[in-house]
């Protein structure tokens, strides 16, 4: 069922054409010019708007056929507009050669454009098919048939004069040839990838090549003819709508094209709206002159008929005195009427003898004695009369009776005068409504720009740092939650060697003696310490960066204080039968806060016994002195750090990659001792150590800062 309707959708404006063809009353002549005008005028540029920023937006991300599938509809929309812009009758009075060409031309770029867009296969990508050069000379070409078009539209007559008519036949075979080319290669596409856009390509070029027959096969003005309209809007529709869901990025939020888009079609149609305001003006008020001067003018040659007349008049009578009086009166184009409809006056074979159906009303208002006044567009000429210009008609009618006193009248004078002021007055009011719209739009429109380029800065600022905002917040609730399982990991050692020293001295009661008390009690207080060293580094890294940190700083000999600090190391050097080595002048003195410089040292020599081996481990602190200021080094013969990890493990919750993962901790630790020493005025870095291992350094000035 789905296959059927989607043939019959597809064949039907070849349906269409048949029909018209082989019923040809129905083929009627539409001469919709300014309906013609407006709306192809509205719809192509519109077209021709959206495709340029489609365009632009998917050249970074689209397929090759679905980007020149989007610039061929640019081009068309561009080429058609000329084409409803030198509409007769709208802009212009006269024909413009640019009516049939850009039709032609329309198609036959298009066309060219998708057999090159089909090129490009899934399974053979046209990776050497310069699309930017296509583009290029393309916009080229069409910018250079517009300029002919409207500058030296003289260039189109005599090119068509010369090939006549083999130009429109090999540009229909080719426009045609191309299409079922595109329709062939792009379904052959669509097999492949399954991918609705492909679908919808194949499906509106083969569209296309059905409204070649209806462009170039069908006489112009005729319904059949009109159908290359529709069909080109529907293909054009379809076609945006499925390339911009086909891509997302075309309709990420950008105010800038959005704005320029919605402002350049809503001027043109406020442009178009305005042209046809100021023409209504110019024809009612010009009309309303017209008129005046035709109803009084018809008056006098009635006045003057009717006091030539005999009371018996015959239609020879009547005749002869027409022409009499047609002589001294500035009337052209007269038909005398009898009282029973036959055409007394022209006596012209070419003329109807009978009053023509299409003026009957009017004739039958004055046989009423009501004179009437109608003002014909340049499509709509009576039944008869063939105009030698294209323009508006002054049609009027007026009873005329012989010199029978208050006798019915004799027959209806009608009289027919071209007005090409008031065809000229229409088209200058049109092209200024245009023109003065146009350029009011487009001042505004810049204005507005600098506005909206102004805010669609501030929106991308906006929205970049929102999106930083965003990243930051789900990087810290990344690193949050590393940091609880951390807490909780280095939380759960200490207390578990706490909680097990008490039981087992629970247990043991009175049994153990005091050498296994003390012992059991120095493992619980060793976990209380590094519990309450856990704590003070976050609450102290904290402090320093909220900046309420105040150090306490007074003189300390260095010596002893790293001799304090090495012995609360001692039997865990012993345990682990490491070497822990001191060497510090005992007379230098260093004014600094000492509790955090020994939790900096406590810190630095945790590290170093995490990192050494057992039985081989090998630690050592020494200090010497240095441009004025104290220089630390806390180095082991550990596995060492990476170089793109030796700048990171001092950043807040950074850590270098380790073999042992039950060395991993908070990294806060390194984070506190750097904020510490930069507290001091003095700065910390971690090298390689000889033979291999790592070696921290910090140094101190002599004097505070």
């Amino acid at each position: 069922m789905k296959r059927l309707v989607v043939s019959a959708i597809l064949s039907l404006p070849l349906v269409t054409l048949a029909f018209f063809k082989l019923v040809p009353e129905a083929d009627v002549l539409a001469n919709l010019f300014l309906f013609h005008f407006y709306v192809v005028t509205f719809t192509t540029f519109a077209a021709a708007v959206l495709s340029i920023l489609l365009s632009l937006a998917l050249q970074e991300v689209a397929q090759t056929r679905h980007l020149l599938a989007a610039v061929a509809f640019a081009v068309m929309g561009a080429v058609f507009a000329s084409h409803g812009l030198v509409t007769p009758g709208a802009l212009i009075n006269h024909a413009h050669p640019a009516i049939e060409w850009s039709a032609w031309l329309t198609l036959f770029s298009g066309g060219f454009l998708f057999a090159l867009a089909s090129l490009d296969r899934p399974d053979r990508p046209s990776t050497r098919l310069p699309v930017r050069r296509i583009i290029f000379a393309t916009v080229g070409a069409t910018i250079l048939y517009l300029a002919v078009a409207a500058f030296a539209p003289g260039w189109l007559d005599q090119l068509g004069a010369q090939v006549d008519p083999w130009h429109k036949q090999i540009i229909a075979f080719l426009t045609f040839i191309l299409w079922v080319f595109a329709t062939w290669r792009l379904w052959q596409s669509w097999r492949m990838t399954h991918a609705r856009v492909d679908g919808v390509l194949a499906f509106v070029a083969l569209w296309l090549a059905q409204a070649t027959i209806s462009m170039h096969g069908f006489p112009i003005w005729q319904l059949s003819w009109w159908l290359y309209h529709f069909v080109l809007l529907a293909s054009f529709l379809a076609s945006v709508y499925v390339l911009v869901s086909e891509y997302e990025q075309a309709r990420q939020f950008r105010l800038l094209p959005y704005y320029t888009a919605a402002s350049l079609i809503f001027t043109s149609f406020l442009a178009l709206l305005a042209s046809d305001l100021f023409a209504r003006f110019a024809y009612q008020t010009a009309a309303s002159q017209i008129e005046s001067d035709a109803a009084d003018q018809i008056s006098n040659l009635s006045q003057a008929i009717t006091g030539a007349l005999p009371a018996e008049a015959t239609a020879a009578d009547i005749r002869d005195i027409v022409t009499t009086q047609l002589v001294s009166l500035p009337i052209g184009n007269v038909v005398v009427y009898d009282d029973r409809g036959k055409v007394l006056y022209p006596n012209d074979p070419q003329y109807p003898t009978i009053v023509p159906d299409d003026v009957r009303p009017a004739y039958g208002q004055a046989l009423d004695g009501v004179q009437t006044v109608q003002i014909r567009s340049p499509d709509e000429p009576p039944i008869g009369y063939k105009p030698g210009q294209n323009v508006h008609l002054v049609l009027t009618f007026v009873p005329f009776s012989g010199r029978k006193v208050d006798g019915p009248p004799m027959g209806v004078i009608e009289t027919i005068r071209e007005a090409p002021e008031l065809t000229g007055a229409i088209l200058r009011s049109r092209n200024a409504g245009l023109g003065i719209t146009a350029l009011t739009m487009t001042g505004l429109f810049m204005a507005l720009l600098l506005v909206v380029h102004r805010a669609n800065g501030i929106i991308n600022s906006r929205t970049t740092e929102l999106s930083q905002a965003y990243s930051n917040l789900r990087r810290a609730e990344a690193m949050r939650d590393d940091l609880t399982h951390m807490i909780v990991h280095d939380l759960r050692n200490p207390l578990s060697s706490i909680s097990a020293s008490l039981d087992l001295l629970n247990m043991a009661g009175d049994r153990v003696g005091p050498e296994t008390r003390h012992q059991y009690l120095d493992i619980a207080r060793s976990g209380i310490r590094r519990l309450a060293g856990l704590i003070d580094n976050i609450l102290t890294v904290s402090k320093l960066e909220s900046g309420n940190f105040q150090l306490r700083r007074k003189p300390v000999q260095l010596n002893q204080l790293l001799q304090e600090r090495l012995q609360e190391f001692a039997p865990r050097a012993a345990a682990e039968k490491k070497q822990l080595l001191l060497e510090c002048s005992p007379e230098w003195v260093a004014s600094l806060d000492a509790e955090l410089i020994g939790r900096v040292v406590d810190n630095l020599l945790g590290n170093a016994f995490k990192y050494t081996s057992t039985g081989e481990g090998k630690i050592e602190v020494f200090v010497h002195s240095q441009d004025r200021r104290y220089i630390f080094h806390v180095r082991d013969n550990g596995e060492g750090i990476a170089d793109e990890h030796k700048q990171k493990i001092f950043e807040k919750y950074g850590q270098a990659p380790n073999q042992h993962a039950e060395h991993k901790g908070t990294g806060l630790g390194l984070t506190f001792c750097r904020m510490v020493v930069e507290a001091h005025g003095g700065e910390i870095i971690v090298q390689d150590a000889p033979g291999g291992g790592s070696d921290f350094v910090f140094w101190l000035p002599q004097t505070p800062q």
